[in-house]
């Protein structure tokens, strides 16, 4: 089994490896030099480039999404219907883009998942910038799409295929739970025997590097099924030696043609099962010794078939993903609580309700904008306002706001909706009957953004406060403070333990919540 293991490995690594190079080589050598003239060709050159383009991709085994950019990110060509994913602020700041500007002279390659529609996901892009004269006109990405992907690495008898990038990044897996938090694939290999430990158990694995040691193909083998199958062939032989033993000794007392011919059929059915044909039935109707041999032969393979059935059905358990997304999400209650809000104000003061909507259509459009994972603090700021001006309609003029934020950290980069969370926060669990008034300030301090939320609500106890903050180190949470934890967690996963939030609270006072984040300007992004 170890061997089939290295086989598939083997098979799958020299697959995708012919592949990768091939979308490399025809960069290179191929389509390279030829690009510049034709992306300068506005009408003919680009039409015979996009023929081109979609040529070379029909002709690969595993396809592609192709896009042609100019020298400022403007798509000029691509194949794929759905959104351009690369249509989003601060393209150069990271990314494949930014990775083909400092590297002017060479292909490029990096994990990019992009969920383009409900059937249509990439996995892995290949892009490299157009030059001429040393000057970039251009650029080249294709996407490796994941259905293509799939159908290579289905089927194939392993238990886990695993495909990443020279950092562990998960490209794609049979078996997403075999990755860590930050969908990386890092097992402990004995080199003495091949093995690994996954969930408890033994598995052979075998690892190839491939595509110049830009890509690493893993394949593993249970070997909890492997001993199971071990133990099944030693009982199969075990059975078989007895069987030629009873049928020596009827061959030596019966020389008749129906014990020939029972003899005949047993050893047919054995040769059937020797290769691999678990499904035959011996039926013997002698009444005497072959008859019973024919019993126990039937028997054993049924008990055989039913322990494959139940490692298979072990096996498929153990695949079972659990995929736990920790980016804010509105909750449904404030979309709730607005539109009621919005129908009463509808009826009362039409001008009121006319702002109204627009600010909620802006909050919700960059709640849910496609691929901006990273804006400046004071864009995120501008739709915080809208969100507290939605929130001042239902509360009215017990609810109050003021917001403070210096202008170095205006340029500061942080993750979209960081600060929402919080204040839903201070709103669900601050809020009394008295007056709350929300604070923010952000400042650079020490080469980090401090951005603070500060409410006037209830606040919390020592003891309230402590189990807080011992819940927000926790690997896992079930309390109610899910908004807190998923930023803590957000930040420390994105930039590292020394980050995340830091909470103050005075009971029936005050309660202050520190955002810490190293400072990143756009500047120093790219």
């Amino acid at each position: 089994m170890s061997t089939t293991n290295q086989k598939v490995n083997n098979y799958v690594s020299e697959r995708v490896n012919e592949q990768i190079l091939m979308y490399e080589d025809y960069i290179v050598e191929v389509f390279e030099p030829q690009l510049s003239t034709r992306i300068l060709d506005v009408v003919d050159g680009r039409q015979t480039l996009f023929e081109e383009l979609y040529r070379f991709i029909d002709q690969q085994e595993i396809h592609s999404l192709f896009y042609v950019f100019d020298h400022q990110g403007e798509l000029l060509l691509t194949n794929s219907y759905a959104q351009n994913p690369y249509d989003i602020e601060y393209k150069f700041l990271s990314g494949i883009f930014r990775q083909m500007d400092a590297n002017n002279e060479q292909v490029v390659m990096r994990v990019n998942k992009q969920q383009l529609s409900n059937n249509l996901r990439t996995l892995y892009s290949i892009g490299k910038s157009i030059m001429v004269d040393e000057e970039v006109i251009g650029y080249l990405v294709f996407d490796i799409i994941e259905s293509q992907l799939n159908f290579l690495i289905q089927e194939n008898p392993v238990d886990i295929l695993v495909i990443t990038d020279r950092y562990q990044n998960s490209i794609i897996s049979t078996d997403t739970t075999v990755l860590n938090p930050i969908a990386k694939f890092e097992p402990e290999i004995e080199d003495e025997r091949y093995t690994t430990s996954i969930r408890n158990q033994r598995h052979y694995i075998h690892v190839n590097n491939v595509a110049n040691q830009r890509i690493k193909v893993y394949t593993l083998s249970s070997m909890q099924f492997l001993n199971s199958l071990f133990y099944t062939g030693l009982a199969v032989q075990l059975f078989v030696v007895i069987l030629s033993i009873i049928v020596l000794f009827s061959i030596a007392d019966r020389f008749s043609n129906k014990n020939t011919q029972s003899l005949d059929e047993l050893l047919n059915a054995i040769d059937e099962v020797k290769q691999g044909n678990l499904n035959v039935n011996l039926d013997i109707q002698t009444y005497d010794e072959f008859n019973k041999v024919s019993v126990y032969f039937n028997e054993m393979l049924s008990n055989v078939k039913s322990l494959i059935a139940e490692n298979n059905e072990l096996n498929t358990r153990n695949n079972l993903s659990e995929i736990k997304q920790l980016e804010s999400q509105f909750n449904p209650h404030f979309l709730f609580n607005a539109l009621e809000s919005l129908k009463y104000l509808i009826r009362m003061n039409t001008q009121e309700a006319e702002k109204f909507t627009l600010s909620l259509a802006r909050l919700l459009r960059y709640s849910i904008e496609f691929g901006q994972q990273f804006v400046t603090l004071e864009k995120d700021i501008k739709y915080i306002r809208d969100y507290l001006k939605i929130s001042q309609f239902r509360h009215g003029k017990r609810l109050s706001f003021d917001i403070d934020v210096s202008e170095q950290s205006k340029e500061a980069i942080i993750p979209k909706l960081m600060i929402q969370p919080l204040i839903e926060n201070s709103l669900n669990h601050g809020y009394t009957q008295q007056d709350m008034k929300i604070e923010i300030i952000s400042k650079v301090e020490d080469n980090q953004l401090i951005i603070s939320v500060i409410d006037n609500g209830i606040g919390f106890n020592k003891e309230r406060l402590q189990e807080i903050n011992d819940l927000l180190n926790s690997e896992h949470n079930e309390s109610e403070h899910i908004g807190l934890y998923n930023v803590h967690r957000r930040i420390m996963l994105q930039y590292g333990k020394q980050y995340g939030l830091r909470i103050d609270s005075i009971k029936n006072q005050t309660t202050k919540i520190d955002i810490i984040l190293p400072f990143q300007s756009k500047e120093e992004k790219k």
